[in-house]
C-alpha cells in the first residue's frame, strides 16, 4: 500500500515537472515572438499590405531591398523604388531611416521623428498633358472631399515631424525631343514642431543632364558642369513673430522649365540664365487687414524664346532687369516700385490701392480695373516697334529688303482719387515709323493716337472724351450711365498705303471705307433704347486669294429698346430688336419676336427671332464662303428665305420652328457638277444643339425637278460614338434623267447612256445595339437606258433604248457600326422583268481603305440585256437565255495609284494610208506596284445560245477570275459557222474604266459568209460587200492585237489580217454605181456612143481569192490594204478606210484588163484608172474629175475616145 502510494506520488511529481518544462518552453517562445515581431512582420505578406496602406496600389508601387525594424531599433530600409503603374520608374532612395523606434512610434503618436532620405533621385517624364509625377500624386491624393470648419493658418498643431533629404536628384525629360534636365546636390529639410508654422530650407544645382528618364542615372558630374544656384528658405522669426521668405537664384537656366511650359505651346523653346534675389515677410497671426512687404529684383540674361505664335522666329534679348518693393499696411498697399526694363521696352508703375480691391480682384468679386479706380496709381511704358520689327521680321511681315530704323509705342495712364470720384486718363500714342526700302527713305508720319478721359464716381463711368484719331481709323464717343455717343469711321484703303511701306501686304488685300454711328440712352423711367447705323464701300478682306468678306455696298441699321438697371446702360430686357442688313440687291431682316431676359452674357441669352433674307445667290455664296468653302462652284439664283425660332450663341443652338427656303433658277457648276433647277424649295422644322452636336428635324420637305424628300421624326448626332442618336423616317422621289444630268462631262467626252424614269420609295433610320440600321425599299417606274446612235452631221441625235424595265424594286438592309468601323449589306435585292440581283456583304475599315466583301447571285435574261452588253464588248456577240450567275468580290475601294498604257508599233506602213501598219503590237504595259489595290472577284454565268455576227454558237458560259487589276476570262472555244472561234480575253482594270485585251492570233476560222456576217462586219474590212445580195465563200480572221475600252467599244483599237479563200457575190445597190461605171466604159471605148445607155448584160459577179488584207480600226474608223477583187475582165485594188458610222474614204485602182475593150486603152499606154470614193456605204459617191489627167495627153489624140470618155466621167460628177 505504503509503496502503491510512493509510486503515486512520484508519478504525479514527473508530470508536474514535465508540465513546467513544456509551460517554460511557450514562455520562451511568446516572449521570443513579441520581440522579434516587427521584424517577423516585415518577411510576410502583411508586409506588403503595410506598403499598400502607404501608397495606394492604383497610384504607384513600392519595392523595397531591404527592411529593418524592431522594438528598441530604428526603423530603415535601403534600395527603395517607386514605380508607376505601367512598371516606369518615379523615384529611387537609396537609404531611408527614421530615428524612432516601433515603441517610441506606439507609445507616442505625437513626434514622428526624424526621417533621413538619402541619395534620393525623382524621374519627371514631361509631356503635353502633364508629367508621371503629376500624375501618380494626383492618384495617391485622390480622396473624397471633407467639410473643412475654421481657417487655414499657417500655424497649426498636430504631429511633429523632420525630414531631411540628403544628396538628392530631380531628373526632368522632354518627352517631345528626349531633353533632360537635373536638379542635383538637392539639400533639404522641412521641419514641423508640434506647435507652430512649418519651416524649409533647401538648396541645389540645375544643369543639363544625360537622358536616363526611367533607367540608371547618370554618375555625378556626368552632365554640364555650367550649374545653376539656387536658396529656399521659408522660416519662421520668432524675435519679430513674423514668417520670412527668401528665395536666391544665380545663373539658373530658363530653359529647365521648357518641358512644363510646353503643355501650354508645344513649340516653346527658350534659352538664358536667370540671376535674383526675392524677399517677403508677413505676420505670423492673421489680421483682417492684409500686412507684409516684399522686395526684390530679378536679371534675365542672354534670353531667347520662340513658340507656335512667333511662326519659327527667335524673339532674343540681352538683358531684362524686373524690380519691386511693395507694402501692405493700414489698409492699403503701396507700390512704391514696380518696374521692368530691357532695350525692347520699359514699364514703371507706382502708387497705392485699396487694399479691399486687392482683395476683391484676388476673389474674383471685383473686375481688375477696381483697381485704377480705388487707388493713386501712375503708369507709363514704351515698346520700341522698329527693334521688335527687326527681330521678328517674319512675325511682323516686313518687307524685303526695308529696315525699320525708328518707331516706338508709348502709353500712360493716371488714376487719382478727386473729391466728386476717380479721375481717369489714359493715353496710347506711336511716334512715326521710320525706315529704308532699297534704299529709299520712307516714314508713316501719324499713325495713331488714343485718348481716354474719364472719371468714376458712385459706381458709374462719365466718359468726357473717348477718341481714336489717325488717317485710317477714327472714332469719338462720349457718355455716361444714362447717355451714350460714338461715331467713327475706317479707311482700309489708306491704312493699306501706309503699312505697305513696311509690311508686305503680298497675301492681304485690304480695301474699302465703313462709318459707324451708335447713339444708347436711359430714360428717367428706365427704359432703354438704341439706334445704330453704318455702312461698308467696296469692302474687301481677302488672303492668299481667297476672299474672307466682300461687300460693294452694305448698309445696316439697328433699333432696340428695353429696361435697363438704374445704374448702367447695359439693358436688362429687351423689349423690340430689329436689325436690317441691305447690300446689293439682298436684305435680311432679324427681328425679336417676343421680350427676351438678357442673361449675364449676351451669348448665353435665348433669342426668340424671325429671320427674312432675299437677294441673289452668287452674294450669300461669296458671304458664306470664311464658314463653307464653296470656291469652286459657280451659283446663280434668286433665294428668299423665312425663318422663326430661338437662337442661343454660347453654347450655339439653333432652334427653327417652321421656314421656308426658295431658290428661283438654281444654277451651280463646278469641275465635276452641274445643277440646273427652275426652283427648289425647303419647307419645315430644324434645331441644331452644340452641346450635344445633334440636329434635329420633325418634318421637313424638299422639293425641286431632279429630288423631292419628306423628312419625319429625324435626329443626328455628329458624335460618331453616339449610335443611338440617330432615326427616322424618308420618304424620297428621285428622277434619274435628270440626277445622271448632274455629273459634269469630261472635255471631247462623247454622251454615254441616259437613264430614264423615276426612283421612289422610303428610308428608315433607327439604331439597335451599336447599329444603325437603314431599311430600304425604293420602286422605278418605268426604268430605261437609252443611248445616242451616230447622226450625219447636223442632224439631231437619235436615242436608241437599250434595256427597258416597266418596274424595278430595290430592297433591303444597310447597317453602319461606329465602333467596328463597319459598313454591312443584308439581303440586298433588285427585282425586275429582266433581272434579280440578290446580294450580301459589308465593307471593313470604312474610315481608311473601305474593305469591300460582296458576294451574291443575278438572275438575268440575257436577250434583254444584250443591248447594254453591246455597249462594252460590241453588238456583233450577242447571248440568249434565262440563267442564274453567281459572284464574289472582294477588294479595297480605296484607289491606289497605278496606270497601263497601250503601247503601238507600226512596222511596214501601208503605202500612204495613215494609222495602217502591218504589223501591230497592242499590248497591256502594267506599271501597277505592290501598292496597288488588291482585288480579288469570281463571275460564273451560263447562257443558252449565242450568235456572233449571225452565226449560232451553241450552249457556254462566261467563267472570270479577277485579281491583281485583272479579269482573266477562261478561253472560249466553240464551233461557229463551219470553223472555230478562239479567244482568250483579258480586262485590265487600270486606268479606269478599264480596256478589254486580246492577245495575237487566230480568232475566226474558216468561217461561212453569210449576209449577216458580211452585213455587220466584214463590210468595214471589204467594203465591197456592202449591200451584197447573195454572198459565199470562206473566211479567217487573225489578230496581232485588239483594245477595247470598256463603255466604248467605238474606241477599240484592232489589228489583223482577214484571209479570203475565196469569195463570190452578187453585188447590191452600194456596188452597183462600181459596175455599172465599169460597164459604161467598156461600152464606151467598144461604141464610141456615149449617149447610148450601158448594154444589159447578165449579173456580173464580184469575186476574191486567196487574199490577205490588212486592217486596223482605229479612232472610229477601219483602215485596210491589200484587198483585190475582180469584177468581170477588171480587177480593183482597194486601200482606205471605212468608219463605224459607215463613212466611206477609198481609191479604187482599176487594172485596164489586156484583152477585150480594155486592149485599145492599153494600146495607147493606159493600163490603170484611180477613182476616189467618199460618202457612205448605202450612198458612195465616185469622184472621176481627175481621170483625165491619169489618162495623159496620148489618150486625147484618139479625139472619138477622148471626147466619150470626157463626156462619160463629166455625166458621172
Amino acid at each position: 500500500m505504503a509503496l502503491a502510494i510512493a509510486n503515486q506520488r512520484s508519478h504525479l511529481r514527473a508530470r508536474t515537472g514535465a508540465m513546467k518544462r513544456k509551460l517554460l518552453v511557450l514562455l520562451i517562445v511568446v516572449l521570443a515572438l513579441v520581440i522579434f515581431a516587427p521584424s517577423i512582420v516585415l518577411y510576410t505578406p502583411l508586409r506588403e499590405q503595410v506598403l499598400t496602406k502607404v501608397v495606394p496600389p492604383d497610384a504607384a508601387r513600392v519595392t523595397v531591398g531591404t527592411l529593418t525594424a524592431g522594438w528598441i531599433t530604428p526603423v530603415s530600409a535601403t534600395d527603395v523604388s517607386l514605380l508607376d503603374t505601367e512598371g516606369n520608374r518615379l523615384a529611387d532612395i537609396g537609404k531611408l531611416t527614421i530615428d524612432r523606434t516601433v515603441i517610441g512610434l506606439l507609445s507616442s503618436q505625437e513626434d514622428y521623428g526624424t526621417i533621413r532620405l538619402e541619395d534620393v533621385t525623382l524621374y519627371a517624364l514631361v509631356d503635353a498633358s502633364g508629367s508621371n509625377l503629376e500624375r501618380a500624386l494626383a492618384a495617391a491624393t485622390a480622396k473624397p472631399a471633407t467639410a473643412s470648419g475654421g481657417q487655414i493658418t499657417t500655424a497649426s498643431s498636430g504631429p511633429s515631424y523632420s525630414v531631411q533629404v540628403v544628396n538628392g536628384r530631380i531628373l526632368s525629360r522632354d518627352a517631345t525631343n528626349g531633353e533632360t534636365w537635373s536638379a542635383e546636390s538637392l539639400n533639404a529639410t522641412v521641419t514641423k514642431p508640434a506647435v507652430g508654422a512649418l519651416s524649409i530650407e533647401a538648396t541645389g544645382l540645375v544643369r543639363p543632364a544625360p537622358p536616363e528618364v526611367g533607367g540608371v542615372p547618370a554618375a555625378a558630374g556626368q552632365g554640364s558642369t555650367n550649374a545653376g544656384r539656387f536658396e529656399f528658405k521659408w522660416a519662421e522669426d520668432s524675435t519679430t513673430k513674423t514668417k520670412r521668405l527668401r528665395v536666391v537664384s544665380q545663373d539658373l537656366p530658363v530653359a529647365a522649365i521648357d518641358p512644363w511650359l510646353k503643355r501650354l505651346d508645344a513649340g516653346f523653346r527658350s534659352t538664358g540664365l536667370l540671376t535674383g534675389e526675392l524677399n517677403a515677410s508677413y505676420p505670423i497671426e492673421r489680421y483682417d487687414s492684409l500686412s507684409g512687404e516684399t522686395a526684390g529684383r530679378v536679371a534675365l540674361r542672354k534670353f531667347a524664346v520662340t513658340g507656335t505664335a512667333l511662326q519659327g522666329e527667335q524673339l532674343a534679348i540681352d538683358e531684362t532687369n524686373l524690380a519691386w518693393k511693395c507694402a501692405a499696411t493700414g489698409g492699403r498697399v503701396t507700390v512704391e516700385n514696380l518696374s521692368l526694363a530691357s532695350d525692347l521696352a520699359m514699364f514703371d508703375l507706382q502708387g497705392t490701392i485699396d487694399e479691399r480691391a486687392v482683395r476683391g480682384v484676388a476673389t474674383g468679386e471685383m473686375k481688375p480695373v477696381s483697381l485704377a479706380t480705388h487707388g493713386d496709381l501712375q503708369a507709363e511704358g514704351r515698346v520700341d516697334l522698329a527693334r521688335l520689327a527687326q527681330r521678328l521680321p517674319q512675325f511682323f511681315q516686313v518687307r524685303e529688303g526695308t529696315s525699320i530704323t525708328s518707331g516706338q509705342m508709348q502709353f500712360a495712364a493716371r488714376s487719382m482719387p478727386q473729391q466728386a470720384g476717380h479721375h481717369v486718363t489714359a493715353s496710347l500714342t506711336t511716334t512715326p515709323l521710320v525706315g529704308t526700302t532699297r534704299g529709299q527713305a520712307v516714314e508713316w508720319d501719324t499713325p495713331l493716337m488714343v485718348n481716354i478721359d474719364a472719371l468714376y464716381a458712385n459706381d458709374q463711368w462719365q466718359f468726357d472724351r473717348l477718341s481714336c484719331e489717325s488717317k485710317f481709323l477714327e472714332f469719338a464717343g462720349s457718355g455716361n450711365a444714362r447717355q451714350m455717343q460714338l461715331d467713327g469711321q475706317v479707311d482700309l484703303d489708306e491704312l493699306t498705303s501706309r503699312l505697305d511701306q513696311f509690311v508686305d501686304l503680298t497675301n492681304w488685300q485690304l480695301a474699302g471705307q465703313g462709318e459707324l454711328h451708335v447713339n444708347c440712352q436711359r430714360n428717367a423711367s428706365g427704359r432703354f433704347v438704341a439706334d445704330s447705323n453704318g455702312k461698308l464701300t467696296d469692302f474687301v478682306i481677302a488672303y492668299l486669294g481667297e476672299q474672307l468678306a466682300t461687300e460693294p455696298q452694305l448698309n445696316w441699321e439697328m433699333h432696340a429698346v428695353g429696361v435697363s438697371g438704374p445704374e448702367s446702360l447695359r439693358p436688362e430686357r429687351l423689349d423690340v430688336a430689329k436689325v436690317t442688313l441691305a447690300a446689293a440687291g439682298d436684305d435680311l431682316q432679324l427681328e425679336l419676336t417676343q421680350p427676351a431676359v438678357i442673361e449675364q452674357l449676351w451669348a448665353a441669352t435665348d433669342w426668340p427671332v424671325h429671320l427674312t433674307t432675299s437677294g441673289q445667290l452668287t452674294g450669300w455664296s461669296r458671304r458664306l464662303r470664311p464658314w463653307i468653302d464653296l470656291s469652286a462652284w459657280s451659283t446663280a439664283g434668286t433665294i428668299e428665305l423665312i425663318a422663326e425660332g430661338r437662337l442661343r450663341i454660347s453654347p450655339f443652338v439653333a432652334s427653327v420652328a417652321t421656314s421656308s427656303v426658295s431658290i428661283q433658277q438654281l444654277q451651280a457648276v463646278s469641275s465635276d457638277w452641274r445643277v440646273n433647277e427652275p426652283r427648289v424649295e425647303w419647307t419645315g422644322d430644324i434645331a441644331w444643339d452644340s452641346q450635344t452636336s445633334t440636329l434635329v428635324s420633325r418634318n421637313g420637305r424638299l422639293v425641286s425637278s431632279t429630288v423631292a424628300s419628306s423628312f419625319r421624326d429625324w435626329f443626328w448626332t455628329a458624335d460618331p460614338a453616339q449610335t443611338s442618336s440617330v432615326g427616322g423616317l424618308a420618304a424620297v422621289r428621285v428622277n434619274l434623267e435628270r440626277l445622271a444630268d448632274l455629273q459634269q462631262p469630261e472635255p471631247g467626252e462623247p454622251p454615254g447612256m441616259t437613264p430614264l424614269g423615276e426612283m421612289s420609295g422610303k428610308v428608315k433610320l433607327a439604331a439597335q445595339g451599336e447599329q444603325v440600321m437603314a431599311v430600304v425599299d425604293l420602286t422605278g417606274e418605268n426604268i430605261r437606258l437609252q443611248k445616242p446612235q451616230p447622226a450625219l452631221p447636223g442632224a439631231p441625235a437619235v436615242l436608241q433604248t437599250i434595256w427597258q424595265e416597266p418596274r424595278l424594286r430595290v430592297v433591303g438592309t444597310v447597317g453602319y457600326s461606329p465602333q467596328a468601323d463597319r459598313l454591312s449589306f443584308d439581303g440586298l435585292q433588285t427585282q425586275s422583268q429582266t433581272l434579280a440581283i440578290a446580294a450580301s456583304g459589308s465593307v471593313d475599315a470604312l474610315s481608311s481603305q473601305k474593305l469591300l466583301n460582296l458576294a451574291g447571285s443575278l438572275d438575268y435574261d440575257l436577250e434583254s440585256l444584250s443591248p447594254i452588253m453591246a455597249q462594252y464588248i460590241g453588238e456583233g456577240f450577242k447571248i440568249v437565255g434565262r440563267e442564274q450567275a453567281r459572284f464574289e468580290l472582294k477588294g479595297p475601294l480605296v484607289q491606289l495609284a497605278s496606270a497601263q498604257t497601250l503601247a503601238d508599233t507600226p512596222q511596214n506602213a501601208m503605202g500612204n494610208v495613215p494609222g495602217v501598219s502591218r504589223t501591230v503590237a497592242i499590248s497591256p504595259v502594267s506599271t501597277s506596284t505592290s501598292s496597288s489595290p488588291q482585288w480579288y472577284g469570281r463571275f460564273l454565268a451560263p447562257w443558252q445560245s449565242a450568235s456572233l455576227y449571225g452565226l449560232p454558237i451553241g450552249q457556254g458560259r462566261v467563267s472570270a477570275e479577277m485579281q491583281s487589276g485583272q479579269v482573266r476570262i477562261e478561253p472560249f472555244d466553240f464551233a461557229v459557222g463551219g470553223g472555230r472561234f478562239t479567244a482568250s480575253p483579258v480586262i485590265a482594270l487600270e486606268p479606269s474604266p478599264g480596256r478589254l485585251n486580246l492577245p495575237a492570233g487566230p480568232l475566226l476560222t474558216n468561217i461561212r459568209i453569210t449576209p449577216d456576217v458580211s452585213e455587220q462586219m466584214i463590210k468595214y474590212i471589204l467594203p465591197v460587200l456592202a449591200g451584197a445580195t447573195q454572198t459565199e465563200g470562206v473566211f479567217s480572221l487573225n489578230l496581232t492585237g485588239a483594245s477595247v475600252p470598256l463603255g466604248s467599244p467605238d474606241a477599240a483599237d484592232v489589228a489583223g489580217q482577214l484571209v479570203v479563200q475565196s469569195i463570190r457575190m452578187v453585188p447590191g445597190p452600194q456596188s452597183a454605181g462600181l459596175v455599172n461605171l465599169i460597164r459604161q466604159v467598156e461600152s464606151s471605148i467598144s461604141a464610141g456612143n456615149l449617149l447610148a445607155p450601158a448594154p444589159q448584160e447578165p449579173v456580173t459577179l464580184i469575186s476574191i481569192s486567196d487574199r490577205t488584207i490588212d486592217f486596223r480600226l482605229v479612232d472610229g474608223r477601219v483602215y485596210h490594204q491589200g484587198l483585190e477583187f475582180q469584177v468581170g475582165r477588171w480587177l480593183v485594188r482597194s486601200r482606205g478606210s471605212v468608219g463605224l458610222d459607215e463613212t466611206i474614204s477609198l481609191v479604187l485602182e482599176l487594172q485596164v484588163p489586156q484583152q477585150g475593150t480594155g486592149s485599145k486603152l492599153r494600146e495607147l499606154g493606159v493600163t490603170r484608172l484611180e477613182i476616189p470614193a467618199s460618202g457612205t456605204l448605202r450612198n458612195p459617191q465616185f469622184d472621176t474629175r481627175g481621170v483625165l489627167q491619169n489618162l495623159g495627153q496620148q489618150l486625147l489624140n484618139d479625139q472619138n475616145i477622148g471626147n466619150a470618155l470626157d463626156k462619160l466621167f463629166n455625166r458621172g460628177n
